[in-house]
């Protein structure tokens, strides 16, 4: 019987597996009822098993073999689990449970759980020789029943002080691999909440990054609409510079042109004059020259008026 944790000891008793694993040597064989007459009787019938113990083993390990999963594990160690089992059994049965033989006891527990080796088959297993064995204690001490008591229940005591260890070693390494794996669910989970965290980190600095560049490309926009009109005022500006030029250049023309024209005709005014007073037969001249001064004003005139004109598109 097993609950969640505790291992059970007989009646209503429970120990927790860290309390059978604190307990001492000297705790756990007093309890176990492991006397100095229990490790003398113990020798004493290994004189008696140790000749039988390779025809049982044989039979144990043939029987492994029709089962599946066991046979499995065992492969094509069989020699060699042999071997250590012999010498298990010899170590069992010196009666000697001294701080060597515990820790021998608790590897095998640890092993027993590194390749999955449950508890029901290392006690199946232990059922299996422990028959055998007492075949052959009743055989040996038939007629004598007071000894057949005595090695029986040395037998009986040294195997399950055995298997309490063994099972405990078990337990032990599991719950180990227990507190391991939580640790790693919970480094996971500390991960997983980090990672979350960046993402989310992630992912709003990137929503910032793209409002920041939907924002730049508005503003370029803005920037390149008015570097259109800007370009478009410049050369406006620039064509109104050269219309103004132009004109500017076409009036001082007409400036100077009214001058050349003007003193033209203050000097064809002037002859007019000395032609005059110098002869009157010269009338008719005079009066051909007024006719081209004539014509000379309205030239004036004309260019006058074209000034003026030219002044007002300028401006």
């Amino acid at each position: 019987m097993r609950r969640a944790g505790p291992a059970y000891f007989g009646g209503d008793y429970y120990m927790t597996q860290d309390q059978a694993s604190s307990v001492d040597r000297e705790g756990r064989m007093r309890f176990m009822e492991v006397s100095e007459r229990t490790g003398d009787t113990l020798r004493d019938f290994w004189k008696v098993i140790e000749p039988h113990l390779p025809e049982v083993l044989d039979g144990f390990y043939a029987h492994l073999t029709t089962i599946p999963d066991l046979a499995k594990l065992v492969g094509d160690q069989t020699p060699r689990l042999k071997t250590a089992q012999g010498a298990h059994w010899g170590r069992l049965f010196s009666g000697n449970f001294d701080a060597t033989y515990m820790q021998s006891v608790r590897i095998i527990g640890q092993t027993h759980n590194r390749i999955g080796l449950e508890p029901r088959w290392y006690i199946g297993g232990y059922k299996f020789v422990m028959n055998r064995l007492v075949e052959i204690a009743v055989k040996k001490y038939r007629w004598t029943p007071g000894r057949l008591s005595e090695v029986l229940g040395a037998m009986n005591t040294a195997i399950m002080l055995d298997m309490d260890l063994a099972i405990s070693a078990y337990q032990d390494a599991m719950e180990e691999e227990r507190a391991g794996q939580r640790k790693l669910e919970a480094a996971i989970n500390e991960f997983d909440v980090a990672v979350n965290e960046i993402i989310k980190s992630v992912t709003s600095a990137s929503t910032e990054l793209q409002a920041s560049a939907q924002s730049m490309s508005m503003t370029a926009e803005q920037a390149s609409s008015r570097t259109t009109t800007v370009a478009a005022a410049s050369e406006e500006a620039s064509t109104n510079v050269q219309t103004v030029a132009s004109a500017s250049e076409q009036l001082s023309s007409s400036i100077a042109e009214i001058g050349r024209q003007a003193s033209m005709s203050a000097q064809i005014a002037g002859q007019a004059v000395q032609e005059a007073h110098r002869t009157d037969d010269k009338v008719q001249g005079l009066a051909a020259a007024a006719q081209k001064i004539g014509d000379v004003v309205t030239l004036i005139n004309d260019i006058a008026a074209q000034t003026n004109l030219l002044a007002l598109n300028a401006t």
